[in-house]
This record gives structure tokens, C-alpha cells and sequence, in this order.
């Protein structure tokens, strides 16, 4: 009985110290209830996510001979560098891409399939 107990504690500590915790400021995007059903049914979303926040946002030169492929816009303060929630956005399974008002760059949102990918090979 004694084995056993220590067993099931064991399991209960190893399993909440395995949980991953969101950053705070998914919640401007999620509600609680959102991100604490994703903790409990995919643990691993809330990794990306929380990578997602400092990482997933960057601009490039918009290529001349595209400029008329890049038919969404977006607003942009290249000083704050805002991150996906900020501008309104959410990760998807594809690139986004947006030409950036005002100037002659694009933005780039990463998909969660890169994001992804980008933290398995930080492990190695």
C-alpha cells in the first residue's frame, strides 16, 4: 500500500511539473478557458505559441516583381516590432504574408508547421 502511494505521488508531481505554463500574453487572443483546454489536450500548442510570441513575426525587401502579388496589407511599427498578437493575428498552418503600408517591405508570420520545426532543431 505504501508503494503504491509513493507511486500515484510521484506520477501526480512528475505529471504537473510537466505542464506547460502559456505566456500571459496569449490571453489578449485566447480566453483562460482556451489556453487552459489546450494545456490539458495539447500541451505542445502552448510551446509553440509561447515561442510564437517572440519569434514568429519578421519583414523582408518586397521582391519588385511581386509587388502585385501581395494583395493584403497590414500596419506596422518597425521601432515596437509588434508580435502576432499585437497585430491582430493568429498562427496558422501556412505562411502569412502581408505587404507593410508606407514602405517597400513585407511581413512575414511563421506557420505553427515552421515554428515547429525551428524548435525541434534548437533541442539538438
Amino acid at each position: 500500500m505504501k508503494t503504491a502511494f509513493i507511486l500515484l505521488f510521484s506520477v501526480l508531481i512528475s505529471s504537473f511539473s510537466y505542464s506547460q505554463d502559456y505566456d500571459k500574453r496569449l490571453e489578449k487572443l485566447y480566453s483562460v478557458e482556451e489556453l487552459t483546454a489546450m494545456q490539458k489536450e495539447n500541451p505542445a500548442k502552448i510551446v509553440v505559441l509561447n515561442y510564437a510570441l517572440d519569434n514568429a513575426v519578421y519583414t523582408l525587401d518586397l521582391p519588385l516583381e511581386k509587388k502585385s502579388e501581395f494583395t493584403e496589407s497590414i500596419n506596422y511599427d518597425f521601432k515596437k516590432k509588434p508580435n502576432f498578437i499585437e497585430l491582430g493575428l493568429k498562427i496558422e498552418n501556412q505562411n502569412q504574408y502581408f505587404r507593410i503600408n508606407g514602405s517597400e517591405k513585407i511581413l512575414v508570420i511563421k506557420s505553427e508547421y515552421l515554428l515547429n520545426y525551428e524548435l525541434k532543431n534548437m533541442k539538438k
